[in-house]
C-alpha cells in the first residue's frame, strides 16, 4: 500500500470511527483484490482475441460477446459491392 494511502487511512478521525474501520476495510479489500481481477480480464481478452484471430470466435472482446454482439469481416470486394 502506497504511503500516502496509509498516512490518509491513519488519521485520528478515521481510526476512532466504526466508518473508519470500514473504510480501511474497504481499501485493503479493494487493493487486494484489484490486481487479480484486472489479471484476469486481461487475460480473457487476450484469449479473445487469439481465438477471433484464429476464426474460433466471433468477436475480439469479452464485452462484446456478454452483449451478444458480432464483429463481421468484410473484403474490400464486399465493400465495392455494397456501394454499387
Amino acid at each position: 500500500m502506497p504511503a500516502a494511502c496509509l498516512i490518509a487511512l491513519s488519521s485520528p478521525l478515521l481510526q476512532s470511527s466504526w466508518a473508519g474501520y470500514a473504510r480501511r476495510l474497504l481499501v485493503r479489500a479493494f487493493v487486494t483484490a484489484y490486481p487479480w481481477c484486472h489479471a484476469a480480464m486481461e487475460s480473457s481478452t487476450l484469449a479473445y482475441h487469439i481465438a477471433y484471430l484464429l476464426r474460433v470466435a466471433p468477436t475480439h472482446r469479452p464485452t462484446l460477446h456478454a452483449l451478444r454482439m458480432q464483429v463481421s469481416r468484410v473484403s474490400a470486394q464486399d465493400m465495392v459491392r455494397r456501394r454499387g
